[in-house]
């Protein structure tokens, strides 16, 4: 019985063109879309002003620094504070290195001396950049300056007056994902996001099509066949775009894709449960589609996956985890693949996920025979009364 009914499913899904389109195309577009969107690894040559009030031979080294760094472009020289201020607002410029009168003169006096960095907020993303490019410049030239301050004043070899500039030197290691890149750090989000939308949507077209027989009889048994028939679909157009995404994006995937895999289809099992609910709730695809894609934002930004859980409110997290598994799928999935994290590491998040579908898919199915049985009832007593 179970697999006539999975051919049953498999035969739809391959006559369907939108469920071929959605299965089988959009992944793949999708990843390419979001991929391309994110292909140059870094935000580079980024428009900056300068307001040099000083203008000796270090301020002027320092401007150079600016404009000899891959991530930043001098494009903008202005001549007072309001000048700086009126490019970066104007958008002409994203960034502005504002050096302040006597700049070199208190070095030389031993007082301190600032450099301001003032960078558009608005924009996280360059303001971040700007100012990660910024700090290695300003310290470079910063201990250059001392060094050449105390090799003048105390005559002391250039080794030694290093020594004394430059107390302790720091290096840093950056694990599994060195360059750092938005791309890498965004893409398997992406595509754990995609599994969630493109599983809910193909359920849906699936439920559609003979949702009172599913209500009726062998309910668990056509569900079943259903969830085989996506998943096998599934399974197939996701290891796929993991091969993209490795080939052609040069994400750093080290992990086991078996694993990975595995969490994949536990996670769209898991997803049965409120596909049967919206369907049994909505009885209609379009309006089904739409609830579920108005949810997919807040449920991606409250997974864990771009801010941490440990920095959210209790409250909140404990109410994400109860209503939703995604929670326990976009950062484990992306810790497998990309930090090669074990069995052990994520199998507790693959019980949470079983442990949702054991709670919810009988209840889900409770309120879908109900729904649609009473239906039933109502127009056959409604035709009867006609009658």
């Amino acid at each position: 019985m179970f697999l006539n009914y999975l051919k049953e499913e498999l035969q739809f899904i391959f006559t369907n063109r939108k469920l071929l389109v959605l299965l089988f195309i959009a992944p793949i577009f999708l990843t390419l879309w979001f991929g391309g969107a994110y292909i140059k690894s870094y935000v580079d040559d980024v428009p900056i002003a300068v307001l040099d009030q000083d203008n000796t031979s270090l301020s002027r080294t320092l401007v150079s620094y600016f404009n000899d760094n891959e991530h930043f472009q001098v494009v903008y020289t202005a001549q007072n504070e309001a000048e700086l201020k009126e490019a970066i607002e104007k958008n002409i410029v994203f960034a502005g290195i504002y050096i302040q009168p006597n700049f070199y003169e208190n070095i030389k006096k031993g007082n301190q001396s600032k450099v301001l960095l003032l960078t558009n907020g608005t924009n996280t993303v360059i303001a971040n950049n700007v100012y990660a490019g910024a700090v290695p410049i300003v310290q470079t030239v910063s201990a250059g300056a001392s060094i050449q301050m105390i090799e003048a004043k105390g005559s002391l070899p250039k080794n030694e007056a290093k020594n004394i500039a430059l107390a302790f030197q720091f290096t840093d290691r950056t694990l599994y994902d060195p360059t750092m890149t938005y791309m890498n750090y965004l893409i398997l989000g992406f595509v754990a996001v995609f599994v969630q939308q493109i599983n809910l949507s193909g359920m849906s077209l699936l439920i559609g099509r003979n949702t009172r027989d599913l209500a009726e009889e062998h309910t668990l048994i056509k569900i079943g066949a259903k969830f085989f028939a996506i998943t096998f679909c599934l399974v197939t157009t996701f290891g796929f775009t993991l091969f993209l995404s490795y080939r052609l994006f040069s994400i750093p995937i080290t992990g086991n894709i078996f694993l990975a895999l595995l969490m994949a289809i536990v996670f769209a099992l898991s997803l049965l449960c409120p596909a049967i609910l919206f369907f049994a709730l909505f009885k209609n695809e379009v309006k089904f589609a739409q609830f579920s894609f108005t949810l997919a934002m807040p449920i991606f930004l409250t997974s864990g996956y771009v801010w941490p859980i440990s920095q959210m409110p209790l409250p909140l997290v404990t109410v994400v985890k109860i209503i939703w598994p995604f929670i326990y799928f976009a950062r484990p999935f992306s810790d497998v693949l990309m930090k090669g994290a074990t069995f052990s590491s994520v199998g507790g998040d693959i019980a949470k996920m079983i442990l949702y579908t054991v709670i919810y898919l009988p209840i889900s199915i409770f309120i879908l025979k109900k729904v649609y049985i009473k239906e039933r009832y109502t127009k056959e007593n409604y035709i009867g009364q006609s009658i």
